[in-house]
């Protein structure tokens, strides 16, 4: 039977178009389950936690800082999460975690001012210095953009490069959380441009 090129075309098209069904819901599958995961615990607690904080118990507002730690920790959850959906080996959903955990912007690098008193030693740092801040679940839909490059990152190093072989341990988290700086630039030259036009307008 002779197969005419329209009909291999359209059949090229097709799968094309069931593989990026099946990639988005997948991805969109993960990433509830990843906002699920960080957002119930605080939201069916936090009722219960508000009047034990008011009255002053440690144990509540201990608690109470561990359930605002998950919500940090939303955009991780999501890469572990759509890794689950794809049923990724151990190194692959690390380094989707890691794309997600950088990209998302829950966590930032913020630079003090000379004098700034740090909060866990009580320690006035006499010279401007840098550290780590945790900001609320950052740019969820950000997280969710880069779970699915890094999916799409990682099926493609298996398919050409075999996954780098013997030192996929180094590479794979390096080229996969690369995506991130990627996507930041998009973002940058995106909000950018759209601020350019803003002032043209004004």
């Amino acid at each position: 039977m002779c197969i005419s090129k329209k009909q291999s075309n359209q059949s090229a098209g097709q799968k094309t178009k069931k593989m990026l069904k099946k990639l988005f819901v997948r991805v969109l599958t993960g990433s509830a389950q990843g906002i699920l995961i960080g957002v119930l615990p605080a939201a069916i607690l936090k009722y219960v936690l508000a009047p034990l904080i008011h009255q002053g118990y440690q144990w509540a507002m201990h608690l109470n800082a561990i359930l605002v730690l998950f919500n940090v920790f939303i955009p991780i959850l999501i890469g572990m999460a759509v890794a689950g959906q794809f049923k990724m080996k151990a190194l692959d959903t690390g380094a989707v975690m890691l794309a997600t955990g950088a990209a998302s912007g829950s966590i930032q690098w913020v630079k003090t001012q000379p004098g700034f008193t740090d909060p866990i030693t009580n320690v006035d740092n006499p010279v401007a210095s840098t550290f780590y801040v945790a900001n609320g679940s950052g740019d969820v839909i950000n997280a969710i953009i880069v779970a699915t490059l890094a999916v799409v990152a990682i099926k493609l190093l298996e398919k050409y490069v075999n996954g780098f072989g013997s030192i996929s341990v180094i590479l794979t988290p390096l080229i996969v959380g690369g995506l991130n700086w990627t996507n930041r630039l998009l973002l940058v030259t995106f909000r950018w441009n759209g601020d350019d036009r803003i002032r043209r307008i004004n």
